[in-house]
């Protein structure tokens, strides 16, 4: 997955004749989601007796790709004053896994 950053600048004047500028920075973030339905306990143990990691053996349905933020070089709506920089910047991301025991609380374990 990755993440896309981009800046959009206005430009204005004051009421004195000075030029100012206001940069935004804006963003995207990717997530894939997923229902894990069924989980084996790792029988291994550490050093200290306690359970190592656990075997996902299933999953419900098709994970589904979600994006946080708005559509890459889009700047606030009109009349704004808003213009892309045409800057945008695609970063790599690297994975992650998230655990909830209760659907609520979410706990990131990778």
């Amino acid at each position: 997955m990755s993440e896309t950053s981009w800046t959009c600048t206005r430009t204005f004047t004051t009421g004195n004749g000075e030029i100012k500028e206001i940069v935004q920075e804006r963003n995207t973030t990717p997530r894939v989601q997923g229902l894990v339905t069924t989980v084996a306990r790792d029988n291994s143990k550490g050093k200290d007796g306690s359970i190592t990691g656990f075997y996902l053996q299933g999953y419900e349905g098709t994970p589904t790709l979600e994006t946080d933020g708005p559509a890459v070089g889009t700047c606030p709506a009109d009349p704004s004053g808003f213009v892309y920089d045409e800057n945008a910047q695609t970063t790599e991301l690297g994975g992650g896994f998230e655990v909830t025991y209760d659907g609520t609380n979410w706990h990131s374990i990778g």
